[in-house]
């Protein structure tokens, strides 16, 4: 079972929609991936978001961000080490909306065994993060 390291719950969204691309650029291999759900305020929300830390993860909360909407948009970074060859460094930016959904867009530096490079930077900035995390036409 997949679950979108921002939510804390282990309930099973069949309500989800995810985008995945995977490629290379002048850096190396890029990967960025987009989720969307409704979401259970209660129990998934920005400070749940910033307080989680499941196994094998470590989870830095980079900054929460009001907007004038009422919504809110959490920069995560995880660094998951799972217990095989490739290590994750994951960045997320998470649009926490009025309307109990929640967009989610991420994406990562692979290090890994295989001859893969590190990346230097993320395939995506934060702001590119965010501007694809609030846009209005991306929704469940």
């Amino acid at each position: 079972m997949w679950v979108n390291p921002a939510t804390t719950s282990e309930t099973v969204r069949w309500n989800t929609f995810v985008v995945r691309i995977v490629g290379y650029d002048s850096v190396g291999k890029a990967l960025v991936e987009m989720s969307t759900t409704t979401v259970d305020p209660a129990i998934d929300n920005p400070d749940t978001a910033c307080a989680s830390n499941r196994v094998g993860e470590n989870v830095t909360c980079v900054r929460m961000t009001p907007r004038p909407d009422g919504s809110t948009v959490v920069i995560l970074e995880i660094d998951y080490r799972p217990e095989h060859t490739i290590r994750y460094l994951t960045r997320f930016a998470v649009h926490y909306r009025t309307d109990g959904t929640m967009v989610s867009v991420w994406t990562d530096r692979l290090r890994s065994t295989d001859g893969v490079p590190d990346r230097p930077t993320f395939a995506l900035t934060d702001d590119q993060l965010i501007a694809l995390a609030t846009d209005p036409q991306v929704h469940p």
